[in-house]
């Protein structure tokens, strides 16, 4: 049995569940990563500025969670000024869905997504 796996990084936030979101606890039971595919995805991948990725080994080992991250798209070389506006949208942009707390602040993220 082999492993594979696919590595992602970027500039950005790792996601956390919703503090107090009705349909996160009742029509998804909690489980965040169904959540985030029903609810949330959709509107990252309308999005030519963001995207997300996954991490972990929840894939390979079912008691393991996954780790949702959503990134600006983007290239250094656009200018640091343009990426301080896209980091700035997409903390306003997922603070609004509860999806981070306000005073987080956008980091270098990524892992391995283990398959």
């Amino acid at each position: 049995m082999g492993v594979d796996y696919t590595a992602s990084c970027g500039i950005g936030f790792q996601l956390r569940q919703p503090q107090s979101n009705e349909k996160f606890e009742n029509e998804y039971d909690g489980d965040f990563e169904n959540f985030f595919y029903g609810e949330i995805s959709n509107l990252i991948d309308d999005s030519e500025d963001f995207e997300y990725f996954i991490t972990g080994e929840g894939n390979y080992v079912a008691e393991e969670e996954n780790e949702i991250f959503v990134v600006v798209n983007g290239k250094l070389s656009d200018g640091w000024d343009e990426m301080k506006k896209k980091t700035a949208q997409l903390h306003t942009f997922l603070w609004n869905l509860d999806l981070i707390n306000l005073d987080d602040t956008p980091e270098v993220v990524g892992g391995l997504l283990v398959h």
